[in-house]
């Protein structure tokens, strides 16, 4: 998303260009040309993402020191079980988003959070950011919960939100973003069957993990949906002087 590209315009000057808020951002097509990234690098930290992997880091490392039966335990109590989730014990939904089976399970979906995190968190801010992270999640939650049997854990619901609001992003911004944003799509798209194709074959008879689809799909569906709901919408902002900017359009 940041590439690194000589500057052929001798009259430019990053200065100038420099965005005026969280929702400011450069012209794709023809400022790509100049050597701008498609997605501005704003002066705002991701620092939800990072407190985020933190959490999730944390909990698992301090069930981990617990011991077999005290993390055995903590899964007893908060994963999404489809069976107590029915008799009311609805918390689960939202605390099995923060357990994880073991290391591998956890890197994976902190890697996500922060491939996608970062990116998602500059251009909707902090606030719109959680809302995609804890409300996409619950949504992945109560998929799994609907359509799966047993239990389930992991942020991946979550993860997979996030990964649909940057997808409901560049969608909404593919004529701002022109054939990059096509490429984006593409990527995104792949990269999403892939990991559902994953997911399937890891259902397979003889399989020794079981990943839960429904709730990678129920997440990914809601981060788009309120990605489109809330996300933010930018337009060009032509100036005589000093130079043109994306912001964000009122809405």
């Amino acid at each position: 998303m940041y590439p690194d590209s000589p500057n052929p315009d001798p009259d430019y000057t990053p200065a100038t260009r420099q965005p005026r808020s969280t929702e400011d951002l450069f012209a794709p097509e023809e400022e790509q040309q100049r050597g701008v990234p498609l997605v501005a690098q704003f002066d705002e930290q991701p620092i939800l993402t990072y407190l985020l992997i933190g959490l999730l880091v944390l909990v698992h490392f301090f069930l981990t020191a617990q011991g077999g039966i005290g993390r055995l335990q903590a899964y007893a109590d908060y994963a999404n079980v489809s069976e107590l989730v029915t008799q009311g014990e609805y918390y689960r939904l939202f605390t099995s988003m923060f357990l994880h089976a073991d290391l591998t399970h956890l890197l994976f979906n902190c890697l996500g959070l922060f491939i996608f995190g970062k990116e998602v968190e500059r251009l909707f801010g902090h606030f719109r950011f959680g809302v995609v992270y804890l409300g996409g999640g619950l949504v992945g939650s109560v998929a799994s919960y609907w359509i799966t049997s047993g239990s389930s854990i992991g942020a991946s619901g979550a993860v997979f939100a996030v990964f649909g609001a940057f997808g409901a992003y560049i969608y909404r911004h593919r004529k701002l973003y022109g054939e990059a944003a096509n490429r984006q799509i593409r990527s995104l798209l792949v990269l999403a069957a892939v990991n559902l194709g994953i997911g399937f074959l890891s259902n397979a008879p003889g399989s020794p993990v079981r990943i839960d689809n429904a709730a990678h799909v129920g997440g990914a569906l809601g981060g788009l949906a309120l990605a489109l709901a809330l996300g933010p919408r930018y337009q060009v902002r032509m100036e005589v002087n000093p130079g043109r900017h994306l912001a964000s359009a009122p809405h």
